[in-house]
């Protein structure tokens, strides 16, 4: 993998992309990608690094945002208004007369108003994601029924149709980078 692929692979990454869908934005096929890091070589295994990295400062990110959303964050609102009206200049002749001729005023006006906006759904998201068993709406389900679960080559089929092949590859490739991933922790 040239160092131009890897760049761009880390760049869309670290932005909060999958690396499969990232391999393919580079240009390179994921099992191809997953192929190489898995041989090992050092060049590899400091893309790996680079990966974790990436992969890592993108949750931080997305932590940080979901936080400032939490938490509120300072606004501050600005209103301006402007209004025509008329004014009269007034003229005094020495024989006494005065003269008044209308003239346009505008008078420009700005009111500020400051505040903070809160989302209470950036702190569920957090909340739910950190501690689902506590956090997660349960649902309630009534009525007999019954639960199939299917394998995610089964589920592919059924919504892209029988190409078999396309969803056992995609299947591969996550479980070969989980378990790149998993091996990499247990060192």
């Amino acid at each position: 993998m040239t160092a131009q692929i890897q760049d761009e692979i880390i760049k869309f990454v670290q932005a909060g992309g999958a690396f499969t869908t990232a391999c393919k934005a580079a240009g390179l096929d994921a099992s191809t990608g997953v192929q190489w890091i898995k041989r090992g070589s050092p060049e590899a295994l400091a893309f790996k690094v680079r990966l974790d990295k990436a992969k890592a400062h993108a949750e931080t990110r997305m932590v940080l945002a979901i936080q400032k959303a939490a938490s509120g964050h300072s606004t501050l609102t600005k209103k301006t208004s402007q209004k025509e009206i008329v004014a009269y200049e007034e003229t005094r002749f020495p024989d006494g007369r005065v003269v008044k001729k209308p003239i346009k005023v505008v008078l420009t006006t700005t009111d500020e108003t400051e505040g903070a906006e809160f989302d209470w759904r950036a702190a569920q998201v957090w909340l739910e994601a950190r501690n689902p068993s506590e956090w997660k709406p349960k649902q309630e389900v009534t009525g007999d029924f019954t639960v199939t679960e299917k394998p995610f080559v089964a589920a592919v089929d059924e919504i892209y149709g029988s190409d078999k092949s396309e969803a056992e590859r995609i299947e591969e490739e996550d479980q070969a980078y989980f378990e790149l991933d998993h091996a990499k922790s247990a060192e």
